[in-house]
């Protein structure tokens, strides 16, 4: 498994991964994404990664990086010194630790090289799988943000895990 960046040529996989129900309804990806669409989106990815808001990676696995099982993102709060961490993995590479190793990845990369101080994982309440990726990933349960953002038509409910550098001491420090 590993991240790299994303490309036009994933909007295929992409829009495929986006027909399973279970992305649109516990992620901001849209429904019924085209190839098109998916291409439109991997290009504000981009630019938001250009002016430093958000990084964007696709998740993979295989001999070259081209297959597609997923991605994962990094939302960048400059004046906080902090990130937020979002995932989906398509419903035919779940349950395999992807999500979890690049959860790992990716706060490795915000921890050492952004410098960010603090990351949080935001999921959809319903959405369990999500939430056992964030434990899984070291992530610290912190409780529930009533009504916290709006979400497809209507406001949501979000359950916030966080980590801090000092968690990843006690997490190699345990027997």
């Amino acid at each position: 498994m590993s991240l790299r960046p994303l490309k036009p040529l994933d909007a295929v996989a992409i829009a495929e991964a986006c027909r399973d129900p279970l992305i649109p309804r516990f992620t901001f990806m849209a429904e019924n994404l085209t190839p098109n669409r998916a291409t439109a989106w991997i290009a504000r990815r981009n630019e938001q990664w250009e002016r430093g808001e958000l990084a964007g990676f696709a998740i993979t696995e295989g001999v070259d990086d081209r297959q597609l099982v997923g991605t994962i993102g990094l939302g960048v709060n400059v004046q906080r010194v902090s990130g937020e961490v979002f995932y989906w993995i398509s419903s035919h590479a779940r349950r395999r630790g992807s999500a979890v190793r690049a959860v790992r990845l990716i706060s490795a990369w915000a921890f050492d090289d952004l410098a960010l101080e603090r990351l949080e994982i935001l999921t959809h309440p319903e959405n369990e799988a999500s939430q056992r990726v964030a434990v899984a990933g070291g992530y610290r349960y912190e409780g529930t943000l009533r009504s916290h953002q709006p979400f497809k038509g209507s406001r949501m409910d979000s359950v916030l895990f966080s980590l801090i550098p000092a968690d990843l001491g006690e997490r190699s420090n345990s027997p």
